[in-house]
């Protein structure tokens, strides 16, 4: 099971059942969290921090987590780019392996896509062009659209079909009842 952090709402629940001498056991069943989560927030109000001041702080050390960006030493940047003016691919820097680089190939088209380095640089052998990759991309949307329109209209015959299947359902039924108040009525 997946852990899901305090959120304000509740964070604002325990200060205020703290501040009303609430029970720790009865304040984890009313917000449905362990003891000891709830014990971590009452330990630092009891210190004379807010529920906000605790937020605040719980979002600047999450902002400390996770994977570093990588930041190119000086010496392979200007290999890098070196290699690109001369006509290199990112595949090619990195296999030839003339100079050691800390990364994979799959990081370095990273650097490209999040531009850290030029995309316009890299050479566009065998590739298409950016803007016939547009194109394609335009018309694969414009497709896309129309298969739905399609649909819809698809969906707009069957109903159609189906009123008059109805229609003609109910002017039988109509012809019929009429037939019997006639035969009735004499």
């Amino acid at each position: 099971m997946a852990y899901t952090h305090l959120t304000t709402d509740e964070l604002a629940f325990i200060e205020s059942y703290y501040h009303q001498k609430i029970s720790v056991s009865e304040i984890c069943r009313r917000i449905k969290r362990s003891r000891q989560t709830v014990y971590n927030v009452i330990n630092a109000l009891k210190s004379g921090i807010s529920a906000l001041e605790f937020y605040q702080n719980y979002k600047k050390r999450k902002s400390r987590c996770g994977r570093r960006k990588i930041v190119l030493p000086k010496h392979q940047l200007s290999y890098i780019h070196e290699k690109i003016a001369d006509g290199w691919t990112p595949d090619t820097i990195i296999g030839r392996n003339e100079e050691s680089i800390s990364f994979s190939v799959k990081t370095l088209y990273r650097m490209f896509k999040e531009d850290v380095l030029p995309v316009h640089s890299l050479p566009m052998k065998g590739k298409e062009s950016l803007a016939a990759i547009m194109k394609q991309e335009d018309v694969r949307l414009s497709n896309v659209i129309f298969q739905k329109e399609r649909l819809n209209f698809l969906t707009l015959i069957q109903s159609s079909a189906i009123l008059k299947e109805i229609r003609s359902s109910i002017d039988i039924m109509v012809a019929q009842s009429s037939l019997l108040s006639s035969v009735f009525l004499r």
